[in-house]
């Protein structure tokens, strides 16, 4: 035996280390497949069941996302024609009559403005009375949308000026091509909003008839 290595020619050991080695790896392994086959088994077994409870959980968390976002449109669209009503109380409250700078004691009434302040009183209560109906009727469009992110979106809209919630309401097609009928009737509420001055008849007919057309099922007179 010991003169078969030492008569071996460097040719000789160099290939017998090859064998040596190939038949060393393929026992490695054919040893690491038996050994470790069934623990690499047992862990893509438990990769597919936590990615299946992933997805489960992303559907149960998208759809209480998608819950409480048309929760949140929905209370950020009656707070806003809530806002909207209170500033319109606001705004379209009738002046107080001032003091007559030359009245005093025993001094004789102006009847002749005491009508005509009555008279402008019902031309404001008769215009802001139709414009509630419109606006009560802006207000449901937006609240009709089916997406609670959109009803949200409109619910953060500023109430003193319905043109921007109008404008936005159009281009989501919601307006039934009334677009310019309901900014005609919120830019003529917002000539008399503040009170300050009185609205003619021919005015206070127009915005009835707006509302005849736009909102012929909304009777909010205040």
């Amino acid at each position: 035996m010991a003169e078969f290595w030492t008569n071996l020619t460097e040719a000789q050991a160099t290939l017998l280390a090859a064998v040596i080695t190939i038949v060393g790896a393929g026992l490695g392994v054919l040893i690491g497949w038996r050994l470790l086959g069934g623990k690499v088994k047992d862990l893509e077994d438990a990769l597919d069941r936590s990615k299946v409870r992933l997805e489960q959980h992303e559907l149960v968390v998208t759809e209480a996302l998608e819950t409480i976002n048309e929760q949140i449109g929905a209370i950020l669209g009656g707070l806003g024609q809530v806002r909207g009503s209170v500033e319109d109380m606001q705004a379209g409250a009738t002046p107080t009559a001032e003091p007559s700078a030359t009245g005093g004691q025993g001094a004789v009434p102006d009847t002749q403005s005491q009508a005509t302040a009555i008279e402008e009183a019902d031309l404001r209560d008769a215009l802001k009375g139709g414009w509630i109906a419109i606006r009560d009727q802006i207000d449901a469009i937006a609240a009709s949308h089916p997406d609670g992110r959109t009803r949200a979106k409109y619910g953060r809209f500023y109430r003193r000026n319905y043109q921007p919630l109008i404008d936005c309401l159009d281009e989501d097609g919601m307006m039934n091509g009334n677009a310019a009928l309901f900014g005609e009737a919120n830019t003529l509420w917002q000539r008399f909003q503040r009170g300050r001055a009185a609205p003619t008849p021919e005015e206070v007919q127009r915005m009835l008839a707006l509302r005849a057309v736009l909102a012929p099922k909304n009777g909010n007179d205040v």
